[in-house]
């Protein structure tokens, strides 16, 4: 998860990855303004000649910035040294005041009474302007990192699903490929057994291997099945390295969100500064800065309060320079009022610098609602990522589950189905003993294949179900018609319905000894009806195994009766919320 933006524009000063190249770009913007509007107005010189000096005076600037870093070993700054910072950015500001009023007095651009100005201003000015565009520029890099991970984020939620749908294939191929080791060879003698039976004792032999291979292999691998831990199963997708990412310039943004007026008025105070207490004299200058920062803050606030509309950001920035130059003009005429200045030139010192200064607070505004953007964003893609591995590890469970079921229903069911038909056998035919072949045949082929299931309606895999059990146990079928429509929309619960059905005759054979089966299908709203009548035993206990635990799972209510000399099953299984239906894999 991103940190949360930074509120503290001094902390974000003494990051080792402040005061770069990009605030130095930034830096030259305020400085040459500086010459051109104030220095060569207040003193003599023409303007050419006052850029030349502010060029030498960023030039010296820069390399101070830089020397001085190196000195305080700023590349190796752990946490944020926002007091080194300050040290860095106030000595360079004093060689560059100096500097300035050296080159500036050789020139006959001023005399010996500005050296303080300078010396003093010269710190003040660097510092506050690299504050304010360390800020900007913090801004920037924190959203394009911001972006990067997130776009990282999103390629990886995008590839997220196919490499889980590989890693289920895999699992699930894994499954199988374990049952197939533990059951084909027991299989495959037992196929011999019937393949090769002549003799009451053969018979015997192979129900008895039809039996133990259901005791000794079917039910534990059915109950391995049922327990494993999915998450050794299956692991989310590791995130991507993060791809370098540029600035997205939004389409839209709401002027007045993107507009910080406390930041507008103190970038305001902080740049001119200097400038100002040097025109106007301590005191006069103070009294200016404070009446600049009251029409300042109140022009900014009251157009704030209109600019509700999404506009685009080039009109944006249009309009807040616009608005800079409106709010310099209107500082300007406010103060010559005053008669603390002419209003010429200041009024046009005024317009160009609030202008500039406005759309810089413009710009830093986009900035941050791009990144709370792309921090919600991101927010967003973290609780798909826990969504998505819930419901692709969800999907590894159901696999198991469909599995275990197909194995404790399908298989335990065809062998205890052919077990009770041939030991009710006198002498089985070769007929009898090749459709029990056949049968077991097909019960491990529908192992291997997980569409035998898919698009069979309930009532036909009933049916089978019932054929499978023919000779062994006389089931009859009550299916209501409405009840079955609204089960062949419901893929997950008509799956559950058939292993609950088979679950319930292979117990009532098998435990309750019974010779006839009744099972019945109603929906009461919401809810499917599964009722299975036979005339064995009542299971004793209040747990009976897998059985009881596959009741618990797929109901919300399920108990036995007793009626006359009937044992009936009745089971309350939920239908799907309208649309929710999940197909068990």
């Amino acid at each position: 998860m991103q940190a949360r933006l930074s509120s503290n524009p001094f902390l974000v000063l003494g990051k080792r990855q402040s005061l770069g190249w990009r605030n130095h770009v930034g830096f030259i913007f305020p400085a040459f303004i500086s010459a051109a509007l104030f220095d060569s107005q207040r003193n003599s010189g023409e303007i050419l000649a006052w850029l030349g000096v502010a060029a030498v005076g960023v030039l010296v600037t820069i390399v101070s910035i830089e020397t001085l870093s190196v000195i305080l070993r700023k590349s190796r700054w752990q946490t944020p040294r926002p007091f080194l910072a300050t040290i860095i950015l106030l000595g360079s500001g004093f060689l560059r005041g100096l500097s300035i009023f050296l080159l500036a007095g050789n020139l006959g651009l001023i005399d010996d009474s500005e050296l303080l100005f300078r010396l003093v201003g010269g710190p003040i000015f660097v510092f506050t302007s690299y504050l304010i565009f360390n800020r900007v520029v913090d801004e920037y890099l924190e959203y394009v990192k911001q972006l990067a991970a997130l776009r990282a984020e999103r390629e990886s939620l995008e590839n997220g699903s196919l490499e889980f749908e590989a890693q289920i294939v895999s699992v699930q191929e894994m499954q199988k490929a374990n049952i197939r080791e533990m059951l084909t060879p027991a299989i495959w003698e037992l196929q011999k057994q019937l393949s090769g039976a002549k003799s009451k004792r053969d018979i015997s032999d192979a129900i008895f291997a039809l039996r133990s291979i259901n005791e000794r292999i079917v039910r534990p691998l059915s109950h391995e099945l049922s327990t494993a831990s999915t998450d050794d199963q299956v692991s989310a997708s590791a995130p991507g390295e993060l791809a370098r990412q540029s600035y997205r310039w939004p389409k839209a943004v709401m002027f007045s969100k993107a507009i910080e007026s406390q930041f507008f008025v103190f970038a305001s105070i902080a740049i001119s500064f200097s400038a100002i207490v040097s025109t106007f004299g301590p005191l006069r200058g103070f009294f200016a800065l404070a009446i600049a920062s009251v029409v300042s803050y109140l022009v900014v606030a009251l157009s704030a309060r209109f600019g509700r509309r999404l506009v685009s950001p080039g009109l944006g920035l249009v309009f807040s320079a616009l608005l800079g130059a409106a709010n310099g003009a209107i500082v300007a005429v406010v103060i010559a009022s005053l008669q603390l200045t002419p209003l010429s030139p200041f009024l046009s010192q005024a317009a160009v610098f609030y202008s500039i200064t406005l759309a810089l607070t413009f710009f830093l505004g986009v900035l941050r609602l791009q990144r709370e953007l792309s921090l919600q964003e991101s927010e967003q893609m973290v609780e798909q990522r826990k969504l998505l591995n819930s419901r692709l590890r969800q999907r590894v469970w159901l696999g198991r589950k469909a599995l275990a079921m197909e194995l404790h229903g399908s298989i335990q069911g065809a062998l205890q189905s052919v077990a009770m038909r041939l030991s009710r056998l006198d002498s089985p035919s070769a007929a009898d003993l090749n459709l029990a072949v056949d049968e077991v045949n097909r019960a491990m082929e529908n192992l291997e294949r997980e569409d035998h299931l898919a698009g069979k309606q309930l009532e036909t895999l009933l049916q089978e179900l019932k054929l499978l059990w023919d000779g062994a146990l006389e089931i009859e079928l009550d299916l209501d018609r409405s009840a079955l429509e609204k089960l062949d929309k419901d893929s997950s619960v008509s799956r559950c319905v058939l292993e609950a059905a088979r679950e319930a005759i292979t117990n009532s054979a098998k435990h309750g000894k019974a010779q006839n089966a009744k099972i019945s299908l109603r929906t009461v709203d919401q809810v499917a009806l599964l009722t299975v009548e036979n005339d064995g035993t009542m299971p004793t206990g209040s747990k009976a195994g897998k059985g009881f635990e596959l009741y618990e799972t797929i109901s919300y209510g399920h108990h036995f009766e007793k009626n006359g000399n009937k044992v009936r099953l009745v089971l309350e299984i939920p239908l799907s919320p309208s649309g929710e239906a999940l197909p068990l894999v």
